[in-house]
């Protein structure tokens, strides 16, 4: 935290104790000890570096204007508020509560496109001008910041989702002056004047801030909720302020429909140059009373574990987002987190109780009024519900996905019970996980590469033998099973094969039976195998003197069809020849002459060699 930062907290403290009830003496001693050491800190100069957070959307890709309005479930390319709807049993709703989105900087063109969004999916106009849309700095101010294109992309998104999920919300967009300290004053500012308030950023838990948190994340009856972040298991480094134990963190899911039923599994697209749901065990972040009473998060993760919630977050079975006059299929973490928001939002009927009990104690309180993830993982832990989904909380998707919003709300709200998603599958058979490994990433054509998995249940934690494994290779198709082994005594497969192309695999176990019980489908994350071209003998013939010829000659490269490039050079100046042959000239006399020769090949990694001669001579 840097001086201004301290500076800015001392602020909002005594903002804080101007409010302190009266005879409440004890906290007003504590805010004061408080008060003295950051007084301290500031006079010293013994402060921590400056928190600097980034905004958790991902752009896939661009989509046409046209058709953009068709849901998926007609065969649309993206979901639309309609899909959103079916898929999470979302409810109509009158409510006009306000919801509260924090961002850094500025989007000028936050309203335009708000209207381009809601009018595209006939959804009421939301406006300054109605009252609907209010838009200020980050201490409330009409003096809004500058632009940033990565930060108006995250708050075009965040406003869109609000409004796909409870169109008649009002949305209070706070922006604050930077992505450090101004976000945390912007989160004191939205906490002020909203009960719902969505966070779509993060920075990684670091040692120089293990106490540097949030403290308007601790009011009471707020709800905050918190994108849980896009890199995957966080290991010993999960994402703040998603870890903070008050709020509720988001993490996020692949959304697939099918056979008119819609289902979540764990947001993984790593191994694909793509994201993957946050989640973790907090290194510093205490574990609150809601999970300490859960034994399973206990016996593995002594802090604050994510995640609490999970929705929707994979850009490629994503939302339809409009944003810098252009539409495309969005997601993130940061989809999701605007979207629970607007979901207590409905919930609560905009009348959230100043109560001690946190939002995401709520829903600790019905895990079964979500709808468990139960396939996928995120990334690779000693402790498989840190990572890897299953029956029942897991920290890739917590306790699962909405299912209408009877697990959100305060007590006394909403109706305890409410009627179930035809979405919600029948109690499933026993669940696995399958794991992967593979000798490496990067072969050279023609070389052997070995993939390695293993089979667990996830009920008994024991690995699964007897069964058989299929290895899949993504095809334009979907996945097509290549090669099936079945699971040795300790419950691994492996299998040897030489790819011509770059190719995305997967382990997949069909719905089985072992030892009598029966087990349902499970598939490893998805990881890529790269091939290089490779490389065989390149010579230079012919005499380096002026008048005579040099030509290339190539053996051994493989595979055949491989497109070459010439690049001819005297001295350090590129020539413009481009063929495999040169002749020389008596004004490069005493000039050294160098080939480059680059390989392409379509499916291959680009390779190249280069050759040198001698000083020519007359």
């Amino acid at each position: 935290m840097n001086r201004e930062a301290l500076e800015l907290m001392r602020a909002r403290i005594l903002t804080i104790v101007s409010g302190v009830v009266r005879g409440r003496w004890c906290v007003l001693l504590s805010v004061l000890v408080l008060l003295g050491s950051l007084s301290a800190a500031v006079a010293t100069g013994r402060t921590a570096p400056a928190r600097h957070y980034e905004p958790l959307s991902i752009r896939a890709k661009r989509l046409p204007a046209t058709g953009v309005a068709t849901p998926v479930m007609d065969g649309g390319r993206a979901l639309t508020p309609s899909d959103l709807k079916a898929a999470y049993a979302i409810p109509d709703s009158t409510v006009s509560t306000t919801v509260a989105v924090v961002d850094a900087f500025g989007d000028s063109a936050v309203e335009s496109n708000l209207a381009t969004y809601r009018s595209t999916f006939g959804l009421p106009a939301c406006t300054r001008a109605t009252g609907c849309l209010t838009v200020v700095n980050g201490t409330g101010g009409t003096n809004l910041p500058r632009d940033d294109d990565g930060w108006a992309a995250e708050t075009d998104l965040d406003v869109q989702m609000i409004s796909a999920v409870c169109p008649s919300c009002h949305i209070l967009l706070v922006e604050a002056a930077d992505d450090g300290a101004g976000l945390d004053s912007a989160v004191a500012y939205a906490a002020t004047h909203a009960d719902y308030v969505s966070l779509s950023w993060g920075a990684p838990e670091s040692s120089d801030y293990p106490n540097d948190v949030i403290p308007e994340l601790a009011t009471p009856g707020k709800v905050f909720s918190v994108a849980a972040g896009d890199e995957g298991y966080g290991g010993d480094s999960p994402g703040y302020p998603a870890t903070d134990p008050n709020v509720v963190a988001v993490g996020g899911t692949s959304l697939t429909y099918a056979g008119g039923r819609w289902t979540d599994s764990v947001w993984n697209e790593l191994e694909v140059d793509g994201g993957a749901t946050g989640s973790g065990c907090s290194r510093h972040e205490a574990q609150p009373v809601w999970q300490s009473s859960v034994a399973a998060i206990t016996a593995v993760c002594g802090k604050r574990l994510d995640n609490d919630l999970a929705i929707v977050g994979d850009p490629e079975t994503g939302v339809a987002n409009y944003t810098d006059g252009t539409w495309y299929l969005a997601g993130g973490t940061s989809a999701g987190a605007p979207m629970i928001a607007a979901l207590y939002a409905i919930a609560d009927k905009g009348m959230r109780p100043s109560s001690t009990v946190g939002a995401a104690q709520v829903a600790y309180q019905h895990p079964d009024a979500f709808r468990d993830v139960s396939s996928g993982a995120d990334g690779y832990c000693s402790s498989t519900l840190i990572c890897t989904a299953g029956t029942g909380y897991d920290g890739p998707s917590g306790l699962g996905v909405p299912d209408g919003v009877a697990g959100l709300s305060a007590p006394g709200t909403v109706p305890a019970t409410q009627p179930q998603s035809p979405n919600r599958p029948p109690a499933p058979p026993r669940t696995s996980a399958v794991a992967y490994s593979r000798s490496a990433s990067t072969i050279t054509y023609g070389r052997s590469v070995t993939f390695g998995g293993a089979v667990t249940d996830l009920a008994s934690h024991a690995r699964l033998t007897g069964v058989s494994v299929q290895l899949q290779a993504r095809a334009a198709s979907g996945w097509r099973t290549i090669r099936t082994v079945r699971a040795s005594g300790s419950g691994t497969v492996r299998a040897a094969l030489k790819p011509t192309r770059g190719t995305t695999y997967r382990w997949y176990l069909p719905a089985s039976s072992a030892a009598g019980v029966r087990h349902a489908a499970a598939a490893s994350a998805a990881f890529g195998v790269k091939v290089k071209i490779a490389k065989g003998r390149t010579r230079l013939v012919g005499k380096v003197r002026a008048g005579h010829r040099l030509r290339v000659t190539m053996s051994g490269w493989g595979p055949h069809g491989v497109r070459y490039r010439f690049a001819w050079y005297v001295g350090s100046k590129r020539l413009a020849a481009g063929g495999r042959g040169l002749t020389l000239r008596k004004a490069w006399r005493g000039k050294r002459i160098t080939v480059r020769v680059t390989a392409r090949a379509a499916g291959l990694q680009t390779v190249s060699t280069q050759i040198r001669t001698r000083s020519v001579r007359n």
